[in-house]
């Protein structure tokens, strides 16, 4: 019997260090929550950054239907080519606005984080 009271006392100093165990592990996860606040500010970034591409873009649909205007100064047979360049100017502006969608699905997807 006093043996049986031996192994009961190594076992209770065994359930003391698996106790240890899980508060490094509880401390682990803290970490890994921090992580995935830094991701979720990351992702801000990447939104914000994207919203900027978006205007950029924007410009530059601007910038070319100024090109168009220029070009009607040309012959009546350069007239088509400038009804061509107001269309790519037209679908450079529906690129912008998906790219501001794009920035805008971005941030729903920080604020599920």
């Amino acid at each position: 019997q006093t043996t049986k009271a031996d192994d009961q006392t190594t076992k209770t100093e065994g359930q003391t260090t698996k106790a240890d165990d899980q508060t490094t592990k509880t401390e682990g996860q803290t970490t890994k929550a921090d992580d995935q606040t830094t991701k979720a500010d990351d992702q801000t970034t990447k939104a914000d950054d994207q919203t900027t591409k978006a205007d950029d873009q924007t410009t530059k649909a601007d910038d070319q239907t100024t090109k168009t205007e220029g070009q009607t100064t040309k012959t009546e047979g350069q007239a088509t080519k400038t009804e061509g360049q107001t269309t790519k100017a037209d679908d450079q502006t529906t690129k912008a606005d998906d790219q501001t969608t794009k920035a805008d699905d971005q941030t729903t997807k920080t604020e599920g984080q």
